[in-house]
């Protein structure tokens, strides 16, 4: 094809220009270049014989010289740069995680490394050498971390550090209403101090940016020292840039990110963006608000939102759904005026309610409602008169059992169960109406009904020992019961303060009628530190169920090993479960620690369970074998005597079993009595030694524990705190054991750990450049986004978990938990406990060198002083 074009070239300039012109042009062309050809030889001829001599003589040494030459420039190159081929650069096995990580790696050298040593030398040993100190040490924490089990952290550890927690706020909160004088950080620490025996305290790191430098370089550097070799932690130069590198540039900006109260907030948000905020949540998050910038903040959105509405509403189909919208946000804006004013004038009304505000609920229905008969039977303890209540449910269930015995009454032994009905009824009517109750010097105040008639005793009495077996044997009696309950009693309830609470939880009160985050404290039951707050002594549980007290005793930080138990039956009595009837016994159990300090919790325990007890150590220690025991019967076993005699030897042999000199001589002996005596069913399938916890009892651990501490239930009655943990076990433990095993290994997951990684690499390096300046959010966004994480929170909870706790109970734990969450100084302190807690983990012998830094704490030093100077005295 070009050889047809350029024919076609000569043709038309043959015929354009002639012949003769297109000879003349080219041989024009061809003596140019010859003349300059011979021109340049003529000026150039002795150099270039020179070159062609050279060239011939140094041929054969062309290749030797070209290999000399590179061989030169590598040697050179690496001594200015070491060799990396022999470096393994393989951080956690996971490439997902090591393209973050090395990528965060390369972002930190060069922007807080190679932006001032550049200017210094051209030296690139120094920064190969940080770059591979920091590869080890991530390598060193992947594979600790990879070697150890975290799940028992995660599920025992890291959730008792969090409801310690939560219980040093809240008793701060309410020594914070009786002693104004005192921040709520500085009363916060002092109980820290009290918790962790005068020992340490961790208020300097979390107040004084200095210090919490200060610590981090000292954990640094104890970190490094475990994980770096030797000869690199030897160099000061070296070991200083590390430190500084992890500490300026890694832990305090996510230390200070994770401390931020608007950071939380929005996380709130962010793990409460599938849930749907009804309305009513979000009316209720803006009257309980007291914050006057934040509801003003929340107004001038507001009436921007109304004032583009208003612009749309013009007419056409969606103008009904617009009139809509626009009516709820005038709503909403007259409730936040209303706020506002109310607000500025301090004016606050819950506590206050008037007779004719109150709904009046009948007898009837609380007896029907847990919730309710919860508040009533605590009422009922705090004036000695439980017995009245307990009396009333122990009937309904003694006459469940009959009904039952005349269902199937032709179809089993007629005499037999013909006798232990009657057996029950006497029993229930000595414990509560009969001379021996009248006796008993523990509880004669709960027991003794005097209100009740001495001839409807007399009757019911004669009643059980010479009547046919009916049904309507305490009819009388219950209706009397019933009319001293409702006139004696309900009247004195509702004039109680717990009534106002009871309609609280039940949702009876008026929309008007909330209170505060701040006025809400003052409601708040002091707990001590390290014990349970003191419950009445209660007969066992109303309906005849029965079940032990699932609250377990305040985690400290004493030996766990240090500590001598106490043991008491307090009481004994007869109660029905599923048509059957037995003995129960109340223990009362202290767990004394050498530093004085104290737990105490109560327990219900069987006949049965003593038995099985005493059988356990027999086989194990046969010298306690000849301890007195009370022998098993076959007939008469729910006597109340029976059951006195049985109370008085339990005692006895509990007493000796405790004694702080046979359980130190006796190996497992210790281990065998506190899993009898801990809170909750007893474990009949404990063998002496100390196991791990089992992943089906675990889920069920974390629900209670944190629902003990964020909700209260340790303040509420045993009676109600054994049928939440019934139902919590019936319906939700399988579901919360797969939830929170799944989400275990969702956080360790590769893939998450990598999207993490990633979310910071994106928040530090935007685009791959330093953030040098982090955005600001402006105040007012600050107090919307508040607002709307305390809504989020409190529609995190169903209406069948409202239900069972109650929602007053559950909205106050709620907002006790977000409170908490909206100090920063508070936040920081926890963030220091968990990393504290991830470095035991990781180095269990260690971790006491890291915490001794807490004990150059200003308070713990003033404490050290006023005892040195008691002392002196």
């Amino acid at each position: 094809m070009k050889g047809v074009w350029l024919i076609l070239v000569l043709i038309l300039t043959t015929t354009t220009f002639g012949t003769t012109y297109c000879i003349c042009t080219l041989t024009t062309y061809i003596l140019f270049l010859v003349g300059g050809i011979l021109a340049i030889y003529y000026f150039y001829e002795e150099s270039f014989n020179v070159y062609i001599n050279e060239m011939g003589i140094n041929h054969a040494g062309t290749e030797e010289n070209i290999y000399h030459h590179l061989k030169h420039i590598i040697s050179q190159k690496d001594k200015e740069t070491p060799a990396l081929n022999n470096t393994d650069w393989r951080l956690t096995g996971s490439m997902e995680v090591d393209e973050q990580l090395e990528a965060i790696l390369a972002f930190l050298i060069r922007d807080y490394f190679h932006s001032w040593y550049d200017k210094l030398s051209n030296e690139q040993e120094l920064s190969h050498e940080v770059q591979l100190a920091l590869h080890k040490v991530i390598v060193a924490l992947t594979n600790r971390a990879r070697e150890l089990d975290w799940l028992p952290y995660l599920t025992t550890e890291l959730v008792d550090d969090c409801a310690t927690h939560i219980r040093l706020y809240r008793q701060a909160k309410h020594m914070k209403l009786e002693n104004d004088s005192s921040s709520l950080e500085d009363l916060f620490f002092d109980l820290e101090l009290k918790l962790e025996r005068n020992a340490q305290c961790r208020d300097q790191i979390c107040m004084d940016c200095n210090q919490e430098k200060y610590y981090l370089q000292h954990l640094a550097e104890v970190v490094l020292y475990l994980v770096v070799p030797s000869e690199e932690f030897h160099c000061l130069v070296l070991r200083y840039l590390l430190r500084d590198i992890l500490v300026n540039t890694v832990l305090v900006p996510i230390i200070n990110l994770l401390s931020d109260p608007d950071y939380v907030n929005l996380t709130i948000l962010w793990l409460c963006d599938d849930i749907q905020i009804p309305s009513d949540i979000f009316l209720s998050a803006v009257q309980i608000s007291d914050s006057i910038s934040e509801l003003q903040a929340t107004n001038d959105l507001l009436m921007k939102e109304i004032a583009t509405l208003r612009s749309k509403d013009s007419g056409g189909n969606d103008e009904s759904v617009i009139k809509a919208q626009l009516n709820s946000l005038l709503y909403l804006y007259q409730i936040i005026q209303n706020k506002i004013k109310n607000a500025n004038n301090k004016i606050q009304s819950r506590n206050k309610l008037s007779e004719d505000s109150m709904v009046k609920l009948p007898l009837q229905f609380i007896l029907e409602n847990n919730i309710a008969l919860s508040y009533f039977i605590d009422f009922l303890c705090s004036i000695k008169h439980q017995g009245y209540i307990f009396f009333y449910f122990n009937i309904e269930g003694w006459k469940v059992s009959v009904e039952q015995y005349l269902n199937d009454k032709k179809k089993k032994d007629e005499k037999r169960d013909e006798s232990i009905i009657r057996e029950s009824a006497e029993s229930i009517f000595q414990q509560y109406l009969g001379d021996l109750s009248c006796d008993n010097s523990k509880e004669q105040n709960s027991n003794r009904l005097t209100m009740i008639q001495a001839d409807c005793r007399k009757q019911l009495g004669q009643r059980i020992q010479s009547e046919v077996i009916s049904q309507h044997w305490f009819d009388e009696v219950h209706k009397v019961l019933f009319e001293i309950l409702e006139t004696e009693f309900l009247v004195r309830f509702k004039a109680d303060s717990s009534y106002n609470k009871m309609l609280a939880e039940l949702e009876m009160l008026k929309e008007d009628e909330f209170v505060s985050t701040e006025s809400e404290t003052s409601s708040l039951d002091y707990l001590d530190l390290c014990k349970e707050p003191d419950t009445p002594d209660c007969p066992p549980a109303p309906g005849g169920f029965v079940y032990s007290c699932p609250g377990s005793p305040t985690v400290t930080p004493f030996d766990p090993n240090d500590f001598k138990l106490n043991a008491e039956i307090i009481e004994t009595g007869l109660v029905n479960e599923k048509g059957k009837s037995f003995g129960i016994y109340a223990l009362a159990v202290t767990k004394a620690f050498r530093s004085g300090e104290k737990e105490s919790w109560h327990i219900y325990r069987r006949y049965s369970d003593f038995y099985d007890l005493h059988q356990r150590i027999r086989d194990k220690f046969t010298d306690l074998g000849k301890l007195t025991f009370p022998a098993k019967k076959t007939f008469h076993n729910m006597d109340r005597s029976v059951l006195e005699f049985r109370m008085k030897m339990l005692n006895e042999y509990l007493e000796i079993l405790l004694h702080n000199g046979l359980v130190m001589s006796r190996p497992g002996l210790k281990s065998i009595l506190l899993n009898f005596v801990e809170p909750g069913e007893y474990d009949k399938s404990f063998n002496g030694q100390v196991t791990k916890t089992s992943e089906d009892n675990v889920p069920l651990r974390i629900m209670l524990r944190l629902m003990n501490e964020v909700f209260e239930l340790r303040s509420r009655s045993q009676w109600l705190r054994r049928q939440l943990v019934q139902i919590l076990r019936s319906v939700f433990g399988d579901i919360f054991n797969r939830k929170i095993l799944e989400t275990v290994e969702y956080v360790t997951g590769a893939q998450n750990v990598a999207t993490m990684l990633l979310s910071f690499r994106h928040s530090f390096w935007p685009h791959g450049l330093k953030n040098e300046s982090f955005a600001v959010r402006d105040e007012a966004i600050r107090d919307r986004t508040k607002l709307g994480a305390r809504a989020a929170i409190l529609s995190s909870l169903s209406d069948e978990f409202k239900h069972i706790v109650g929602s007053e109970t559950s909205r106050r734990g709620l907002l006790l938990v977000f409170s908490l969450f909206q100090n920063p100084v508070l936040n920081k302190r926890l963030v220091f406990v968990i990393l504290e807690g991830i470095l035991s983990n990781l180095f269990p012998k260690q971790i006491q060198i890291i915490r001794n830094f807490h004990k150059t704490s200003p308070r713990v030093q003033g404490n050290k002083v006023e005892t040195n100077n008691g002392n002196s005295r």
